[in-house]
């Protein structure tokens, strides 16, 4: 428990840490953003003391090379782990080049990106994009069953903005 009364002068420095950066091509009021969605998150530092950053995906760690693989427990070999570990700009920059690329379920980022912004009415459902009017029960591999629910105004706006896009590139 904190006590009110104790704020001395002497009281110890609090430090804050950074320790995980989120990177994703999907709007944050997405429902399938999580599924697209790349973490740097801190590992701690090396024997240099630099500090030292995953690539993950899941539970999916990105290689130096390029690789997805599960992340090498701590108790690998130090030579095994450092596979997986990058400076912070570093693991920005392979992040921010892997996120275009990501795919879940057979389907890519861009196709997900692509889909919404044609086929989403401004006022459909929150997660499906699907007409109040034509709704009733809807099921989606990210929220399963659910009832037409309404969209953020973050939605409508980025949905009137894709349907205005598309409707220009094809005239």
């Amino acid at each position: 428990m904190i006590d009110p009364q104790n704020t001395t002068a002497s009281s110890p420095p609090v430090v804050a840490r950074v320790s995980r950066y989120e990177l994703s091509c999907l709007p944050d009021d997405h429902p399938a953003r999580d599924r697209y969605t790349l973490a740097v998150e801190y590992r701690g530092k090396s024997r240099q003391r630099h500090d030292e950053w995953a690539v993950l995906h899941g539970p999916w760690a990105l290689s130096r090379d390029g690789h997805w693989d599960y992340e090498p427990p701590s108790t690998c070999r130090r030579t095994v782990i450092a596979q997986y570990r990058y400076t912070l700009d570093d693991a920005l920059e392979a992040a921010r080049r892997e996120a275009p690329r990501l795919a879940a379920d057979g389907c890519a980022v861009a196709d997900v990106l692509r889909a919404a912004a044609v086929t989403d009415h401004p006022s459909g459902c929150r997660w499906c994009g699907v007409p109040h009017r034509e709704h009733s029960q809807r099921w989606t591999p990210e929220t399963g069953w659910h009832e037409w629910t309404a969209p953020t105004m973050s939605q409508i706006k980025t949905r009137m903005l894709a349907r205005r896009h598309h409707h220009e590139e094809t005239q």
